[in-house]
């Protein structure tokens, strides 16, 4: 099931509708009118995360847990448990094989040196070089990516790209506007790192076009 699919691009029959209504509801009162539209999606990211609680016994000395134990169980003041939460991201995928990012919030920020990756519509490089910022995954799916294709509106000198089809195992240099096919084959989790060779870049939307295999 595709994604425009699960968000149910249909269209809605007033009559049909407002008549089963108006019988569901067992009276005759005034029932809403429902128009016929469309649901059109544009620029949808959708990521998908599992969380996962690990738990450790409760000891009291050499014992380990036991309901109704005095020396190994407590009710009413301690906890009965120790959790530990494991945050995994399991698919990220985006409408149209396309991702791209207005820096109006940080989602997709994985780690950063000393640029600004702002929620104000930008992200800024201030030193002089060598200041390298990676995102997370920008897709992550069952489908084996094959190329790749990066555009941006910057100013200052054009920011290195470099693109990871494998999840961060193996970077490959890409040139804006022109494909990358990857040689690292294989690879179902697309990573973006930017890097700069002089200060002062600003870069206000990155868009990544990416293509994979059925």
């Amino acid at each position: 099931m595709t994604l425009g699919e699960t968000l149910g691009i249909a269209s809605v029959d007033n009559q049909d509708s407002r008549h089963q209504l108006a019988e569901d509801s067992g009276d005759t009162q005034e029932v809403p009118e429902f128009t016929s539209d469309e649901l059109t999606i544009a620029n949808t990211r959708v990521i998908e995360k599992k969380t996962d609680v690990a738990s450790a016994a409760i000891s009291a000395g050499s014992r380990s847990f036991l309901l109704s134990n005095p020396l190994a169980a407590v009710l009413g003041t301690n906890k009965l448990g120790i959790g530990t939460t494991i945050i995994t991201t399991e698919r990220v995928y985006n409408n149209n094989d396309t991702w791209d990012e207005t820096f109006s919030n940080v989602r997709f920020l994985g780690s950063d040196d000393t640029s600004t990756w702002a929620t104000t519509g930008s992200i800024t490089f201030t030193i002089a070089s060598n200041d390298t910022v990676e995102t997370a995954a920008i897709y992550k799916d069952t489908s084996t990516l094959t190329n790749a294709t990066v555009s941006a509106t910057y100013t200052g000198s054009i920011p290195i790209l470099t693109l990871s089809p494998d999840g961060g195992s193996n970077w490959e240099s890409v040139t804006l506007g022109s494909s990358l096919s990857f040689t690292n084959t294989g690879g179902s989790e697309l990573l973006l790192r930017m890097n700069n060779a002089s200060e002062n870049i600003v870069i206000t939307d990155i868009a990544v076009i990416y293509a994979k295999s059925l």
